[in-house]
């Protein structure tokens, strides 16, 4: 009995030394999140004059790219998930190697597929800087 109330006290002291931090910060975090919302993905609705007085999607190629970041970040949320999920299964087989290999499988996949969308944007990102600077040659005018 006085083992169980040496580890119910240590863990409840230790839970109270890893909020400290988050009691003390939380003076700053309506500053960020005002932050986050004024320089976020979507800001105000098209044309109506935007964050600083510009129109948040002047023109075709911001709105793509406002978009592309949305599907981006939702890309990231969904590898996170899968990592999750292989961690779990691979948790849970308790031995059994079939489960192990499924849960194998799943983070390899997810990996894979991260480095793929990654490496598209990359792609993507390069292409696009060289068509639209002006020292790109032969494509400016």
């Amino acid at each position: 009995m006085k083992i169980f109330f040496r580890k119910y006290i240590f863990s409840f002291l230790f839970a109270v030394l890893l909020m400290t931090p988050l009691f003390a910060m939380a003076n700053n975090a309506f500053e960020g999140l005002n932050e986050a919302a004024n320089t976020g993905y979507l800001g105000n609705e098209v044309g109506t004059g935007g964050l600083n007085g510009n129109s948040v999607m002047t023109d075709i190629p911001q709105a793509i790219g406002r978009i592309v970041g949305i599907v981006l970040s939702l890309v990231g949320v969904f590898f996170f998930l899968l990592m999750i999920y292989g961690g779990f299964t691979w948790m849970f087989a308790r031995g059994n190697e079939q489960n192990v290999e499924k849960a194998k499988s799943i983070i390899q996949s997810a990996i894979i597929g991260m480095i793929i969308v990654l490496a598209a944007y990359a792609i993507t990102v390069f292409i696009g800087s060289a068509l639209t600077s002006s020292d790109a040659g032969v494509y400016s005018r």
